[in-house]
C-alpha cells in the first residue's frame, strides 16, 4: 500500500520542524569568563588556568595568565567549576637580545595546582563573567 504524497509531506514538515525544534533549544559550549589572577596581592606575570567541570571530565578548558595578571577562557561549561593555577615564568630577552631568559617562578602552594586539592571554584552560570583570583601563600 502506497502512502498518498500529501502524508509524505505531511512526515517530512514535522520531522524538520522537530529537528529545528530541539536544535534550537541546546545550551552553548559554555561561558567567556575573564578576570585576573593575583599572587600575595601582585598581578600574577606568567601562568596557566584551567577550569575543570565536575561532571564532565574532559571538558577541561585552559587559557595563559597574561603579563598584567589578566586572562580569558572561551566556552567555560556551567556549573560549579573547580579552577587550578599554575605559576609559569614570564619570558624576558636577555640583556645580549640572543634569546628569551627565564625569570623565577613565584612560590605558588601547590594546593592550587591540583584539582584535587584546590579550593578554587567558579560557578558558571552566565554567557560572559568575571571571577578574579587571590593566590596566598
Amino acid at each position: 500500500m502506497r502512502l498518498p504524497r500529501f502524508t509524505w509531506y505531511l512526515a517530512i514538515l514535522t520531522l524538520s520542524s522537530l529537528a529545528v525544534a530541539v536544535s534550537g533549544c541546546s545550551r552553548s559550549a559554555g561561558a567567556e569568563v575573564t578576570g585576573i589572577v593575583r599572587f600575595e596581592g601582585q598581578p600574577l606575570r606568567g601562568g596557566k588556568i584551567t577550569f575543570y567541570h565536575p561532571r564532565q571530565p574532559g571538558r577541561n578548558v585552559s587559557a595563559y595568565i597574561q603579563p598584567d595578571g589578566t586572562y580569558r577562557i572561551l566556552e567555560v561549561p556551567y556549573g560549579q567549576v573547580k579552577v587550578t593555577v599554575v605559576a609559569l615564568p614570564p619570558k624576558k630577552k636577555d640583556r645580549t637580545g640572543k634569546g628569551p631568559a627565564k625569570l623565577a617562578l613565584p612560590p605558588i602552594p601547590l594546593k592550587y595546582t591540583d584539582p584535587e586539592t584546590t579550593d578554587l571554584v567558579c560557578p558558571v552560570r552566565h554567557a560572559s563573567q568575571t571571577f578574579d583570583i587571590d593566590l596566598t601563600s
